[in-house]
């Protein structure tokens, strides 16, 4: 018989057992293994923004801002190889003039956007509120301030549980092959060809918004009460693809 195929029935899918005299005979087989991480660091997108109506107020409450929230990234230890400029933008600020049927200038905007890594996840609360806290000495609350948005969790443990996790699945990938071969009254040889393909949560950013103007004022803080997170749990799935040769 020049060509034999069988078709075996594994996690749900149809897979080829293949021989002919020009190809290896083997068994394919997929598998899945999932493990969850409980995130301990933290990445978070912090914006300082100031407008006015000269470019020499609106850089200045920029810059004293930007210094502010750079001494509270201090007092929580957050390393400056840990603090990455994102974005930054400096541009004047126009509205549309009905009458004249044209944009009118009528000041200037900053923005600088942070990308900051907290390496101790259960301060992310008292961190958002320490940036977010309105102060009187640097403009007003809609001349200047600091907003805090995406949030990505994830954890110093990744890589070692990914590489837990695939070992895991080419553990279940072999226990299966080896059932079909059994079941096929086949010898498997050895391993012919592997992939795998990392999944579940890949450090994705969720939406979050904080901000000075949310605050409600300085005199609001004595009443407000901490900010709580919640990080849940990230999950980390590999599936592998694998094809052992049989005799």
């Amino acid at each position: 018989m020049k060509n034999l195929v069988f078709f075996l029935i594994s996690t749900g899918l149809f897979l080829p057992l293949i021989s002919n005299a020009d190809e290896p005979r083997v068994i394919q087989v997929s598998a899945f293994a999932e493990k969850a991480i409980t995130p301990d660091m933290v990445y978070v997108n912090v914006e300082i923004w100031s407008k006015s109506s000269t470019a020499e107020k609106t850089q200045a409450m920029a810059a004293q801002k930007t210094k502010q929230a750079r001494a509270v990234f201090k007092q929580f230890k957050i390393k400056e190889e840990d603090i990455q400029t994102q974005s930054y933008n400096f541009s004047p600020e126009q509205v549309w003039d009905n009458k004249k049927n044209e944009n009118k200038m009528v000041g200037f905007r900053s923005s600088q956007n942070f990308r900051v890594t907290l390496r101790e996840a259960d301060q992310l609360g008292a961190l958002v509120d320490n940036l977010t806290r309105p102060t009187e000495k640097i403009g007003n609350p809609s001349e200047v301030g600091t907003n805090v948005g995406s949030l990505t969790w994830d954890s110093s443990k990744r890589d070692e549980v990914e590489l837990a996790t695939l070992t895991e699945a080419v553990k279940i990938s072999r226990r299966r092959a080896d059932e079909i071969a059994r079941a096929s009254q086949v010898k498997i040889k050895g391993v012919y060809q592997m992939g795998h393909r990392m999944g579940g949560n890949e450090a994705q950013p969720i939406s979050f918004g904080k901000s000075e103007l949310m605050r409600g004022g300085v005199a609001a803080m004595a009443d407000a009460p901490p900010t709580e997170m919640s990080s849940g749990q990230i999950k980390v799935v590999v599936a592998v693809s694998a094809a052992y040769e049989i005799q």
